[in-house]
């Protein structure tokens, strides 16, 4: 399935938050393949650039990215931010004053400007809120390679020269949630609110956060305000619906499901999850037509094929039942629940030999199933009373 230029993009900008760089940096070249003036792609491979320490490298990407959009805040942050540690302070100085030509409001600016009448370029120059590329690079290396106690004394060592940093708090949270310390994690989460009460990714990973920690309310809470910000954030409806399943609220699961399905209508495991969330409430008719939607999608999903069957047996529905274990049985052979409800449906049906054949294909997966050899004790016995 090709992948529109929305979807990559949402695509690379997960990778990039959970430190897939490579992955992301395929996202969004895929992108300017297709639209090499596309701003955010543009922008994104300079941040990728930046990152890596190849602020000459970055440059283009975000000069690009403002030709293509220059009503961005961010792209002319990142722009000019990158211009000063690259010791151009005159095209920075220029920079800057199109960006105010063109009234762009920006809280960087008034820094940028200080920095750049008082001399003060280089790697000790407070540029903006947040760090420069070359100090974050080195703490996202450490959380990608797994030292999250390291990463967070370092976070914790940038903190007292960059006190409001969405950044370095982002990364706190995210290492100690990594650690398993929630509260930590939360009250990480909420300080990049305070500092940026429209970060909808904060609210969404302390919704993450909150619900690890088993308080579902408060979770949901969060992902609504994260959806409140992005209504597009998918995950955020996603991790809600999961939360809703973990509350055995049926409804708000499937309400959230539908709201992801808006978003990305070609997705497989919603229409599946969502088919389990109504046949938990009883709509035999319409959890069958979304797994079905399900396989339209990802027709190798040998589950699909097996709830499907589930339901029909449910509904009475015997022979379409087996057709549909046998299809799930056609791409994963070695289903042991498929063959023990298959069994159940062939004694449904008065096919004791067809049930006992099934029942002893469970035995050759799981020898030591003791329910299974009762079964077929009571088929024997059944079959013996009839001869």
């Amino acid at each position: 399935m090709e992948l529109t230029l929305d979807e990559a993009l949402r695509r690379g900008v997960e990778a990039h938050q959970a430190g897939r760089l490579q992955e992301a940096e395929g996202y969004y070249t895929a992108i300017l393949n297709s639209d090499s003036m596309h701003p955010d792609a543009n922008h994104n491979m300079g941040i990728l650039a930046a990152g890596f320490g190849k602020l000459d490298e970055a440059l283009p990407f975000f000069k690009t990215a403002i030709d293509a959009n220059s009503g961005v805040e961010q792209f002319w942050a990142s722009y000019i931010n990158t211009l000063i540690n690259c010791g151009e302070t005159g095209n920075a100085k220029i920079a800057l004053g199109e960006a105010r030509d063109l009234e762009i409001s920006c809280e960087s600016f008034d820094q940028f400007e200080a920095i750049l009448n008082q001399g003060l370029v280089g790697d000790s120059a407070p540029v903006g809120r947040d760090p420069l590329p070359h100090q974050l690079h080195p703490i996202i290396n450490l959380y990608n390679q797994g030292d999250l106690q390291q990463t967070l004394a370092e976070v914790q060592q940038l903190l007292e020269q960059f006190p409001h940093s969405v950044v370095l708090y982002n990364l706190q949270g995210a290492g100690c949630a990594g650690l398993g310390d929630l509260d930590g994690a939360i009250e990480s989460f909420r300080k990049v609110i305070r500092v940026d009460p429209s970060n909808g990714e904060a609210y969404y990973n302390m919704g993450n956060a909150l619900k690890d920690k088993g308080e579902p309310d408060s979770a949901i809470d969060s992902y609504r305000m994260a959806i409140e910000i992005n209504p597009e954030d998918v995950d955020a409806h996603y991790n809600m619906a999961a939360t809703f399943k973990g509350k055995n609220d049926l409804d708000g699961e499937i309400k959230s499901y539908i709201q992801a399905l808006k978003i990305i209508p070609n997705n497989a495991d919603v229409y599946f999850n969502m088919g389990n969330a109504l046949k938990n409430k009883g709509d035999l008719s319409e959890a069958i037509n979304n797994y079905r939607e399900s396989l339209k999608i990802a027709p190798d999903n040998a589950d699909a094929y097996y709830n499907i069957a589930n339901a029909l047996q449910q509904n009475g529905e015997l022979d379409a039942a087996i057709k549909n274990y046998k299809k799930a049985l056609e791409l994963k052979p070695d289903y042991a629940e498929v063959y023990y409800n298959m069994g159940k449906a062939l004694k449904g049906m008065s096919d004791l030999d067809g049930a006992i054949d099934s029942y002893t294909q469970v035995l050759a997966i799981d020898p030591d199933n003791a329910d299974v050899y009762y079964n077929i004790g009571i088929l024997l016995d059944e079959k013996g009373n009839r001869g």
